[in-house]
């Protein structure tokens, strides 16, 4: 198994301008570095748990430029965010990612295709987390990866770390903690098919 943990160093770095202007909540180096792992792997369709304003998906789009991309937000439109009007962009609004309804809307839009990349940064709550793994990990394909933002970080409202805790025991992953308010960024490659997901299902 494959272990990198990136920690503070109080260097600084920047490939993508997308990431000095975005006003995304991730730590800004615990960003660019998620890129810089991300890139080289070139995903063209992605999925993301959790929108609001649009900030993360902006430089997504403009990092990666996929085919396809499908954000979450269980908010409504935020009228200071951002969002492209492209037809290879879907927005959905006001939508529970843990539901059956909103997963089938993923699947519909999807038509067939395996996500690339998965980010999920939805609802914080352990069973929220939980429910967006079992919905959406199972979308992605065999070598995709798939990350989590606030995984050092918990709190009654921030329970990611027990899940991420867990993935690290079955999956390749690469454990970012770099901004100096940084609360974690992960990355895990999807390389065993389901296993997790069983065990959730326990």
């Amino acid at each position: 198994m494959t272990i990198i943990k990136l920690k503070k160093n109080g260097g600084s770095f920047s490939m993508y301008s997308e990431v000095l202007e975005s006003k995304a909540s991730i730590e800004h180096e615990d960003l660019e570095t998620a890129l810089r792992i991300v890139k080289p792997h070139e995903p063209k369709i992605i999925l993301e748990v959790g929108m609001w304003k649009g900030f993360s998906s902006e430089v997504f789009i403009k990092a990666f430029n996929p085919d396809l991309l499908i954000t979450l937000e269980r908010n409504h439109k935020h009228e200071d965010g951002v969002y492209f009007e492209d037809q290879k962009y879907h927005y959905l609004w006001d939508v529970d990612s843990g539901s059956e309804d909103t997963l089938n809307k993923v699947k519909n839009i999807l038509d067939g295709k395996q996500v690339d990349f998965l980010f999920i940064d939805g609802g914080h709550l352990y069973s929220e987390v939980r429910k967006d793994i079992l919905n959406y990990m199972p979308l992605v394909k065999d070598g995709g990866i798939i990350a989590f933002h606030d995984i050092l970080y918990f709190s009654d409202a921030c329970q990611v770390n027990p899940h991420w805790e867990n993935l690290k025991k079955e999956y390749d992953y690469v454990e970012i903690n770099r901004g100096n308010a940084s609360t974690g960024f992960g990355i895990v490659f999807k390389n065993k098919r389901d296993k997790i997901i069983n065990k959730l299902h326990e």
